[in-house]
């Protein structure tokens, strides 16, 4: 008779030991069970909202820190091209950018307003007043339009990156424009469709500098509604653009539920579709030939080497390692500055899912302990009732290898019904039991950050790539505790393995004795 047939006719012929040796495996299978998939849920639920909501960081300067101001001299230093490029090098960065913003003047291209759904105008706000937003002071008599113009260092800018913007038609500037600064522009379709735009087209922009003392000695105090008035023009450049890519805006941006966040981010959008990104070299040529006539006009703003201020942006691999970046990056900075990120919407979701997590390892942790001491007691006591049966098989002359794989495969038999019935077991009481202690803890932390500002801590820089915070029912809906097929190896894998150290050790300690001695 083959140890296989031997197996399973003690299986039948003891259902009792039978029933309760399956009965154990299930109930520790089914602890088993909830840790691992409460593991990969939360795995899986983080990696899918990390993929929709990257995180993006850039550098600010504490102008509160101590030591900025001594009561009579401003102690500042900006951070050089070199340092940004240390801290775009650090291992949490997946790419990073630096930039500078600036404004360029048309007298024939028009300022485009984004359309407003009206079914997301929270209440409090109207239309009216969201247009007003957009169009800042343009309707008060200026018909000399001015744009921000966004100088890149990055083939693939942060916008692009992080699905700020997608690419509609075109391309974005290759790495050798914008080296040699070539006179490209991308702008958004919105712009292009209004100002008659496409891939191809030729941009004219001016780069004018003013005499602000004397337009204000004049009296006008808005002076940027009199920018028609060429009396005040101390230089005047014209530079045309090849247009190369178009993008598109698919977000938004207004938030029913959040006046605060619709009013910030309106003007924000606003100026994001009227936007022209071109070469920063480009930019600093521009920049340069303002200084010519206005040594004042930057200021503290730049270096002789960067006249304009250099905004750095960077995209982090994951959002749980800006601590570890913060603290490399600003070893690296000047005194004063600090790294500051769009992680307000993981806040209370990472919080969240690390409870969950740490709870789901304690389980494991026990569970695997408690399995391998459990079973290895039970299965020792029964086979102790058994030796007697073992010493006849190796009287006999069966191998202890024969007699080794005879209970192995008795164990394994029961177990693999034992595990498998525990899985779908435990994925359904860990699905139930896990979302509700997270949809408990979420609301707890939502109600808790229920006066949270749309900006508070960040640098305006960053408010466009900030998501806001996640609701509740986006956390719950993004929670999947749903069994793949990576959840069923790791929790057979461990299952199996748990249970044949605990067959295994007892039993090498029995065939290791003498026959007479196990008969005795």
């Amino acid at each position: 008779m083959t140890f296989i047939n031997r197996a399973f006719l003690n299986i039948i012929r003891k259902p009792g030991k039978t029933v309760m040796l399956l009965l154990l495996v299930f109930l520790l299978s089914v602890l088993l069970s909830a840790a691992i998939s409460i593991g990969n849920a939360i795995y899986q639920t983080e990696s899918n909202l990390r993929i929709q909501l990257p995180s993006v960081a850039t550098l600010d300067w504490e102008f509160r820190s101590e030591g900025y101001f001594d009561g009579e001299t401003v102690h500042f230093e900006f951070p050089t091209v070199d340092m940004i490029n240390d801290v775009g090098n650090l291992p949490y960065v997946k790419d990073y950018d630096f930039r500078s913003e600036s404004w360029l003047h048309s007298r024939d291209l028009e300022w485009v307003l984004p359309s407003i759904n009206q079914d997301l105008i929270p209440e409090g706000l109207t239309e009216n007043e969201l247009k007003e937003m957009q169009t800042g002071f343009r309707e008060a008599g200026a018909h000399i339009e001015k744009f921000p113009v966004m100088g890149i260092n990055n083939p693939n800018p942060t916008e692009l990156q992080s699905g700020l913007i997608s690419l509609a038609s075109g391309r974005f500037m290759t790495q050798e424009e914008l080296d040699r600064g070539a006179p490209v522009a991308v702008v958004s379709s919105l712009f292009a469709e209004v100002n008659d735009l496409h891939v191809g087209s030729t941009l004219i922009l001016e780069n004018n500098v003013y005499d602000d003392a004397a337009m204000l000695e004049e009296g006008l105090l808005l002076n940027f509604l009199y920018w028609h008035l060429d009396d005040f023009v101390l230089g005047h450049q014209l530079i045309e653009f090849e247009v190369i890519g178009i993008f598109n805006i698919d977000k938004p941006f207004l938030y029913p539920d959040d006046i605060i966040r619709t009013w910030t981010m309106t003007r924000l959008v606003a100026e994001l579709y009227n936007q022209i990104y071109i070469p920063h070299r480009l930019q600093e040529e521009m920049a340069n030939f303002i200084l010519q006539y206005r040594s004042d006009f930057f200021g503290e703003h730049g270096t002789e080497e960067h006249p304009l201020v250099l905004q750095p942006m960077f995209v982090l691999h994951d959002p749980r390692d800006f601590d570890a970046f913060a603290e490399a990056a600003v070893s690296i900075l000047p005194e004063h500055w600090n790294v500051y990120d769009t992680s307000s919407a993981f806040g209370p979701f990472i919080s969240s899912m690390d409870t969950m997590l740490w709870i789901a390892q304690l389980i494991f942790g026990g569970t695997v302990i408690a399995k391998v001491a459990i079973l290895s007691l039970v299965i020792t006591l029964f086979l102790r009732d058994r030796k007697h049966e073992m010493g006849v098989y190796l009287v006999l002359g069966d191998r202890k290898g024969k007699i080794l794989a005879q209970i192995i495969s008795e164990v394994l038999s029961i177990s693999i019904i034992a595990i498998t019935l525990a899985l779908f077991t435990g994925n359904i009481l860990s699905s139930v039991f896990s979302r509700q202690i997270l949809e408990q803890d979420l609301i707890r932390q939502e109600q808790e950050n229920a006066f949270a500002g749309v900006s508070d801590g960040m640098p305006w820089e960053l408010l466009l790539f900030d998501p806001g915070p996640i609701s509740v029912s986006e956390m719950m809906t993004a929670y999947d505790t749903s069994l793949d097929n990576g959840t069923i190896i790791i929790f057979f894998g461990i299952g199996i393995g748990t249970v044949l150290i605990s067959t295994v050790v007892p039993i090498l300690y029995l065939v290791r004795l003498n026959p007479r001695k196990i008969l005795m």
